[in-house]
């Protein structure tokens, strides 16, 4: 995804910071707006007829001229919480969004309207009712602060949150990781990841033995090490104290509630600083599918379990006529819910995506998102 809108929306605030970025063409706008609060009724109303409230004619204005140059973008949502009283700003922009066919508005409230709740799985079903538009994404904005201030330096100012959003919506792997709930590698792992060269050596085992340990393996995701020809192999001893350190920089990410967040950071700090390439992959990540299913890689004719797998996936997907996206988590899902262990499978897709293409979440050699500090403050 090249282009991506980010909302970054305070809480109980009126104030809505929004970013529009294209990667390919190295291009932000940025704007300001206030938007009074509308009761979750009255947004539904103006999303029925042909008006739209003067309040977001300004908005409005701002997303004609800027996001209908090229493909649909990708939404994207900076917020402090997913559960919102049933006035909060951000549903005046979903039903603006959704008169101008940007985006779905799919939220789900409390009885009598008490709350509304913002991120929550979609059924099989809605998806295929919303065709090509894609559903927005959400991300915390101390983690969206957290990623600028990893990239830049700069502490958190609320312009930049929407743009550091909207950088993230356009790159799924490093979405996915950024909000992923699995667990992270810790500092043991990558001690134990640099010092495999040094043990090989002592235990005469060929350099061209390959001798994978640095994967983990959590939930939906897996993360991998790999080194780079600057990688630095000594004072490893120090990666724990360091470790630490980094991952007490960046405490404030657990404000918002998601007590691990910090320490993606601190394996981002330590990768930054020993020059090390980190790679994560997600079955929530639609392209992952795509990527196991359009390959003719040989990699399948080994493992006969796998092999079967996606002989079985492809049929239910002949049925309806279509690859969907999603078809991977889809069916863990489903085999989950019928009471089958899916973890083998589950480890089995990781390791085909990761031979097939590596997703890369940092690598210290390439700063893709060097550019984007001419726009920030």
């Amino acid at each position: 995804m090249s282009i991506a809108i980010a909302f970054s929306l305070i809480s109980g605030s009126c104030d809505c910071y929004v970013a529009i970025i294209n990667v390919n063409e190295r291009t932000v706008y940025s704007s300001h707006f206030n938007i009074p609060k509308i009761n979750i009724n009255d947004v539904f109303d103006f999303i029925k007829t042909n008006d739209i409230p003067i309040s977001l004619k300004s908005l409005k204005a701002f997303l004609l001229e800027h996001a209908f140059k090229k493909s649909q973008p990708q939404i994207i949502f900076s917020i402090d919480i997913k559960v919102i009283p049933p006035d909060d700003i951000i549903l005046s922009v979903m039903g603006l969004l959704n008169k101008l066919s940007l985006a779905p508005m799919l939220v789900r409230t409390y009885p009598e309207n008490i709350a509304v709740i913002l991120d929550f799985p979609i059924s099989a079903k809605t998806k295929k009712k919303l065709g090509k538009q894609r559903p927005p994404l959400y991300i915390y904005r101390n983690v969206s602060d957290a990623y600028g201030y990893f990239l830049f330096n700069k502490k958190n100012i609320a312009r930049n949150n929407a743009i550091y959003s909207a950088y993230i919506a356009t790159n799924a792997t490093l979405y996915y990781f950024l909000t992923g709930s699995g667990a992270i590698l810790s500092a043991s792992d990558i001690k134990i990841y640099l010092n495999l060269k040094e043990n090989k050596k002592k235990l005469n085992i060929p350099e061209d033995i390959q001798i994978d340990i640095s994967g983990v393996f959590s939930g939906l995701e897996y993360y991998k090490l790999f080194d780079t020809e600057n990688t630095l192999y000594d004072k490893i001893n120090d990666i724990p104290l360091e470790y630490a350190l980094a991952s007490k920089e960046y405490d404030f990410i657990k404000d918002a509630g998601r007590e691990n967040d910090n320490l993606k950071f601190a394996v981002l700090s330590i990768c930054k600083k020993w020059q090390l390439c980190l790679h994560s992959s997600s079955i929530k990540d639609g392209l992952l599918s795509k990527k196991i299913f359009e390959t003719n890689e040989p990699i399948y004719q080994k493992n006969k379990r796998f092999n079967d797998t996606i002989l079985l996936i492809k049929k239910i997907e002949e049925q309806d006529g279509t690859l969907k996206e999603d078809i991977l988590l889809d069916l863990l899902n489903d085999l989950s819910n019928s009471g089958q262990d899916v973890s083998q499978i589950t480890l089995e897709l990781y390791m085909c995506a990761a031979y097939l293409a590596p997703p890369i979440v940092y690598d210290p050699r390439v700063n893709e998102a060097h550019w984007i500090e001419n726009y920030i403050s």
